[in-house]
């Protein structure tokens, strides 16, 4: 961003990095630069919802301060108090509770926050257990919620992780859409692995959808945080893809960030080595009613990921399809620009010289997925990942030294019938090709009916 760049840029910047970049940390940056340079409170607000969603505390905390700095009321000192305390930042949230004591607020919870700071455990028990009780008899879902969260924060503050969870799940039971509270059990479990009790947390959010966009927005939120956390990705993908068919089945407008979900699919895809399959799915896209810029970005998305794909014919198919559904559902202004450059796509691919009639037609699977190998001669077992996963083969990266020829046993967790659960498949292979430094190339003997029905069902290009 330029120096001196005005409020608007900087909140425009900001939407666009939200709806086309997967990068919430950044538009979180510069929804708070937005604001410090003089944009409305929406920016503010923004910022925390996207913070909240991704479980940012630490960034929460950063923008309750600037409101404080702007507007100085003692309810922003509040925030900033609890945000540090969800963050772990128990010396900044010491300073700003007192801070916010000191401005004169009355609060039950956050003056047992105050006293949690120094507490024994014995004392700490205490305070649990009043603001447990207090909970129990609120009237309200919502004043529930406020004091399940206050005993949170207190056994956070006094390191007692089980009743810390103990008490974010009572706000979630009192309160079910209650963000802080999701966010960090969230956390949590992302950081202790506990795949069982998220997929549990995830699953609750979106059965508690009332409408199909709240479904879309669940899967969209749950998808990408395992994507970006670099945690059951092959989930988060069928997430985003379940996600896009409700958009597709049900001719969903307006939806936010789907530009950015099909970013992610595709770039995955790519990585998979199945661009084909990936200019598929946004030629689906084009299909279905998209702005103009929308249409501008899917259609170069396509002609890129095009540039850098092998000459099979499948692609040229492809191609000629994102052409035909451009020409069909997309504004002439943008249609007539880009028609020209798909037409040259295709005849460089016709022209290739390495383009064979005989390569075989394979599905893709857009996902990283685990595998362990058994190496009959070696008598043992490593674990590794695959990539270029179709129902003849796959590409498997670890640390053995195979040879060309060698049998091996493989054992493959695939995503299963529906977004949460994992089916196993055990293959036998052998090694066809060797790649240096990076892995081996296995043909199956034979693949059983249930492995490739399910690599059908993960492949877009299938769909």
């Amino acid at each position: 961003m330029a120096h001196g760049a005005t409020p608007e840029a900087f909140a425009e910047a900001a939407a666009a990095c939200e709806a086309i970049v997967p990068s919430p940390e950044l538009a979180i940056a510069l929804y708070s630069r937005a604001y410090a340079a003089g944009a409305s409170d929406w920016c503010c607000e923004r910022a925390i919802v996207l913070a909240r969603q991704c479980g940012d505390f630490a960034a929460i905390a950063s923008v309750a301060s600037l409101r404080y700095a702007a507007a100085p009321a003692p309810t922003h000192l509040k925030a900033a108090a609890y945000a540090h305390v969800d963050a772990g930042e128990m010396s900044m949230a010491k300073d700003a509770v007192h801070r916010a004591r000191t401005a004169g607020i009355e609060c039950v919870c956050l003056a047992a926050i105050e006293s949690a700071f120094g507490a024994t455990h014995k004392s700490s028990s205490v305070l649990l257990r009043n603001l447990e009780a207090r909970a129990l008899e609120a009237s309200t879902g919502e004043e529930k919620a406020s004091y399940f969260l206050a005993a949170a924060r207190v056994a956070h503050i006094a390191e007692r992780p089980a009743e810390r969870e103990t008490m974010l799940l009572g706000a979630l039971e009192a309160v079910p859409e209650e963000a802080t509270a999701f966010a960090a059990l969230e956390n949590a479990w992302l950081e202790a692995r506990e795949w069982d009790r998220l997929s549990v947390l995830y699953r609750m959010r979106s059965n508690s959808a009332a409408t199909s966009e709240e479904k879309v927005a669940a899967y969209r939120l749950s998808g990408t945080r395992l994507i970006l956390g670099s945690v059951r990705k092959a989930t988060g993908l069928r997430l985003l893809q379940q996600a896009i068919a409700i958009i597709y089945q049900e001719d969903l407008e307006s939806i936010p960030q789907l530009v950015a979900m099909l970013g992610l699919l595709t770039d995955r895809l790519e990585l998979a080595g199945s661009g084909p399959s990936a200019i598929r799915l946004l030629g689906q896209a084009l299909a279905h009613p998209r702005s103009d810029d929308e249409a501008m970005w899917i259609v170069n998305r396509g002609l890129w990921l095009a540039g850098d794909e092998p000459a099979f014919r499948r692609t040229v198919a492809n191609l000629k399809m994102l052409r035909e559904t451009l020409l069909a559902s997309t504004p002439r202004s943008i249609a007539a620009s880009v028609a020209a450059e798909i037409d040259g796509e295709v005849a460089k691919r016709n022209h290739h010289p390495g383009l064979s009639e005989n390569v075989a037609e394979r599905a893709f699977v857009a996902a990283d997925v685990n595998v362990r190998a058994n190496v009959s001669s070696k008598a043992g077992h490593v674990s590794g990942m695959t990539r270029d996963m179709s129902e003849t083969g796959l590409f498997l990266a670890c640390d053995l030294e195979l040879k060309l020829g060698e049998d091996v046993e493989l054992a493959v967790l695939l995503p299963g019938a529906d977004e949460w659960s994992l089916s196993e498949h055990r293959l036998s292979g052998k090694v066809v090709r060797i790649v240096d430094g990076v892995g081996y190339g296995i043909r199956f003997a034979s693949a059983p009916d249930g492995y490739c029905a399910d690599i059908r069902a993960l492949c877009p290009a299938r769909a």
